[in-house]
């Protein structure tokens, strides 16, 4: 459900919100196994470097993007 999430968000146009709810994901509930964990951590990471190689561009042509993402990433 979360990606699929994701996916809406970046379809909308809102990729840097889509980033910033897989970052959320990168933090997976404690009461899960370590493989699921790790499962999830890669899959996250891949999901991530997709969605900012499809719009590194827009980072350097929306700089107040790249400013959100900047804040977000140290919550």
């Amino acid at each position: 459900v979360t990606m699929n999430y994701v996916f809406q968000l970046e379809s909308l146009g809102h990729w840097e919100w889509a980033i910033y709810v897989l970052l959320c994901l990168t933090s997976p509930p404690k009461n899960q196994n370590a493989n699921y964990q790790i499962d999830t951590v890669r899959i996250v990471e891949n999901a991530l470097k997709e969605l900012l190689a499809r719009h590194a561009p827009d980072l350097v042509e929306q700089p107040e993007k790249r400013k959100f993402l900047i804040q977000v990433s140290f919550f």
